[in-house]
């Protein structure tokens, strides 16, 4: 479904073709930690990236569910993520889905509750890249190092990982200059 394949995104941080070719055999747990394992396609490189319990929680959820949609003859039971008629996900038509549900919000229960049930989240603000970003950033605002962020997103150059890093610090230099000025404003009021 749209919505499983936004959590997937929101919570992992990988590229779109990436999440929609991914197959059931390619997540593995060790001692209660989840991960995925395979060839990114932009770099073609094999990658190892570990979940949050939020996806591996859904992870576990979804792959319990008996769903109608893995008797159906189109869809590709080896794939965590099909459409609602069990149809496999292409970038092209999960974009599409994604930009009627955000023109339909108000008509689309399932991206609703996710409104509702994920704190921050808002479907209007979102496209899939922006979820990757989302992610990412995450990361940096976490003050993981550029390595650790580099290895979950599979960035092959630093200098992706310090544009993330950038604005983080941006934020952070107009907090500090913001709450300098109020300092400077009410100690000049005070006397």
């Amino acid at each position: 479904s749209l919505q499983r394949l936004i959590l997937h995104m929101w919570q992992s941080g990988q590229r779109l073709q990436d999440i929609v070719d991914m197959e059931w055999s390619q997540y593995k747990q060790i001692q209660g930690n989840g991960f995925f394992t395979f060839n990114q396609k932009k770099i073609e490189k094999e990658m190892t990236v570990y979940v949050s319990s939020t996806l591996q929680n859904a992870l576990k959820m979804w792959s319990n569910e008996n769903d109608i949609h893995f008797l159906e003859p189109t869809n590709n039971p080896k794939l965590i993520h099909t459409s609602h008629t069990g149809v496999p996900w292409t970038t092209d038509n999960a974009q599409k889905r994604l930009r009627f549900a955000r023109k339909q919000v108000e008509n689309h229960p399932a991206i609703l509750e996710m409104n509702k049930k994920i704190p921050g989240f808002d479907i209007h603000n979102y496209t899939f890249h922006g979820l990757r970003h989302s992610a990412i950033s995450n990361l940096v605002e976490a003050h993981s190092t550029p390595e650790e962020v580099q290895a979950f997103s599979g960035h092959q150059s630093k200098r992706m990982v310090e544009h993330y890093s950038r604005e983080k610090n941006t934020r952070e230099m107009s907090l500090r200059a913001v709450k300098k000025a109020e300092q400077y404003v009410n100690g000049r009021e005070s006397k």
